[in-house]
């Protein structure tokens, strides 16, 4: 109500109250894919979806890493001394996951340079939590991919089974025809090729 009328009323209060603020919100879902799924209100996506910015992941752009460390290093190191990580430390850090993005970046480092034995930090110094180790990380991943493997199958089939008509394999996926739009563009999905293939067979 609020986002829509721009009043608020005080709790116990008889008046309204009218308020200009800015609303900034933040997820880690794909909302439009919620609100298919009945997890998300519509009416509410539409007042909040004025404008979109997606924050790519660390691990997508793990080009930052050495100066995010930089930073963190100059931040956490006592003024005066000079720690740094050497060349497999870095690499370490380059090749994990990052589940937690920045925020686990920034405790690594902290971590590091509270428990250093001197300005060297080695690989030995890195350390993850226990819930983003290795092997945990490459099950989630191989989750993914075979979950993702499965999605692509089946609207390759709707489309296929509709003659490349995205509408009506939306329809019979029970998704919008949006959704359907950004998964053909994400699964790289050449719909003439696959139409061309199912009638080869």
């Amino acid at each position: 109500r609020v986002l829509e009328t721009g009043i608020v009323r005080r709790v116990g209060g008889a008046e309204d109250v009218p308020v200009r603020v800015r609303v900034v919100a933040a997820t880690n879902r794909r909302l439009d894919d919620e609100v298919v799924a009945g997890r998300f209100r519509e009416d509410l996506f539409h007042r909040l979806h004025v404008l979109s910015i997606a924050l790519p992941p660390l691990r997508d752009h793990a080009g930052d890493i050495p100066a995010l460390v930089a930073h963190f290093l100059r931040q956490f190191v006592p003024q005066g001394e000079t720690v740094r990580f050497d060349d497999e430390a870095m690499k370490k850090l380059a090749a994990h996951f990052w589940p937690g993005n920045i925020r686990e970046l920034r405790n690594v480092v902290q971590r590091a340079v509270l428990m250093r034995a001197g300005d060297s930090l080695t690989a030995k110094d890195v350390v993850f939590p226990p819930n983003t180790s290795k092997n945990r990380l490459e099950t989630r991943e191989a989750a993914k991919k075979t979950l993702a493997d499965i999605e692509r199958g089946a609207i390759v089939t709707e489309l296929v089974r509709n003659s490349g008509k995205k509408g009506d394999a939306a329809d019979a996926l029970g998704i919008s025809r949006s959704t359907i739009h950004r998964k053909i563009e994400e699964y790289k999905i050449d719909i003439d090729a696959e139409l061309y293939a199912a009638k080869s067979k």
